[in-house]
């Protein structure tokens, strides 16, 4: 967004929460409310979303639209086609909550998803290979149109790796939003099985709430583990590098990601992570450089590997320096940048943008 603002276009920026987006509006972007209702399909809110960005896209004639996550995609694109934006581009973030479960709400993504991109003026962007494999064969999404980029990125001076001090309690951290499919039942219970093992240890969970979103975790029934200090939650937190200088090892026991930013910024911090093999995740850890991956659902692995570390701190020194060697030559925000301007050029025509840093 910055290297088109200081290209000289004019930025909007379409959210759900403009009030809580305030520092985008404090940098010179326009910023606009529109509605979403994360929680599965509802009708008469869906709508509204879609009459609301029809709207916004009726008022400003963008040039260019970019999408991020399911609904805004689907909504937006079929409105871009609607009203033949000269370009719409997507991020997939990863498949979702949709088609973790299946059913109904998969089929209906997927007519979505098919209406969007069967408009020869829609690019995809995709954040790691099994996403893109899958719309390619699935959806008959032609290869021509899609990109490959590995996350966002993460700005690396805003991270440290330093050495870990060995007197210092350690702290296994999970990054998430309370939902069922970040694998919070998951990191619930390897902590209930080390927690008397390694007594001193600290299994803490970073991140808010989803009491709108149908497989949220809701803090009562985590109440148990809680009050026995099993784990300790920490709620939303603005400053995840601090909490990361802090942390001895990042627990991301995920079903299913685009790319993990979390797993990014622990690299960036010189703090090894432990994943499942699951899309996403494989292509941000890379075993035995800056993590651990087990197979889905083994919780054994998964606590064997836990453990290993926190009786070892040795190899977690090892995995500390090579997690930021990973991240300066892979995860740099920096790069990350360049290929999007690169496919915005490419796909699009558009020779009018400069990199900003």
């Amino acid at each position: 967004m910055r290297s088109f603002y200081d290209s000289g276009w004019h930025v909007v920026i379409c959210c759900n929460d403009a009030s809580s987006c305030k520092q985008f509006s404090d940098s010179g972007y326009e910023l606009i409310d529109v509605p979403f209702d994360r929680g599965g399909i509802s009708v008469v809110s869906d709508l509204l979303s879609v009459m609301r960005l029809l709207w916004v896209v009726l008022q400003c004639g963008p040039t260019l639209i970019h999408a991020f996550n399911a609904k805004p995609i689907i909504f937006s694109g079929l409105v871009a086609r609607l009203c033949r934006t000269p370009v719409f581009y997507s991020t997939i973030t990863g498949l979702g909550n949709a088609f973790i479960k299946g059913g109904l709400v998969k089929a209906i993504s997927i007519l979505g998803y098919r209406a969007v991109f069967s408009n020869p003026k829609a690019k995809v962007i995709f954040q790691n290979s099994d996403d893109r494999a899958y719309f390619i064969s699935s959806l008959g999404l032609s290869y021509s149109r899609t990109k490959l980029v590995l996350g966002s990125g993460v700005d690396l001076n805003c991270y440290s790796s330093g050495t870990f001090e060995t007197d210092t309690p350690k702290v296994v951290l999970m990054i998430s939003r309370l939902i069922v499919q970040k694998g919070i039942h998951e990191f619930v219970e390897v902590a209930r099985r080390l927690s008397n093992v390694y007594p001193d240890v600290k299994f803490k969970i970073v991140g808010e709430t989803e009491d709108g979103h149908p497989d949220s975790v809701s803090l009562e029934s985590l109440s148990n583990e809680i009050e026995s200090g099993i784990i300790e939650y920490c709620g939303y937190c603005t400053d995840i590098a601090s909490e990361l200088r802090s942390t001895y090892l990042l627990l991301h026991p995920s079903y299913q990601e685009g790319m993990p930013r979390v797993v990014m910024e622990a690299s960036a911090s010189g703090v090894p992570s432990i994943g499942f093999d699951v899309s996403g995740v494989r292509e941000c850890i890379d075993q035995g450089v800056n993590g651990v991956i087990v197979p889905f659902g083994d919780l054994n692995a998964m606590t064997e590997a836990v453990g290993g570390f926190l009786c070892n701190p040795e190899l977690r020194a090892k995995f500390s320096k090579s997690a930021r060697d990973k991240a300066e030559k892979c995860f740099d925000r920096r790069s990350v940048t360049k290929a999007y301007i690169n496919f915005y050029c490419e796909a699009s025509e558009i020779t009018e943008i400069e990199y900003s840093e």
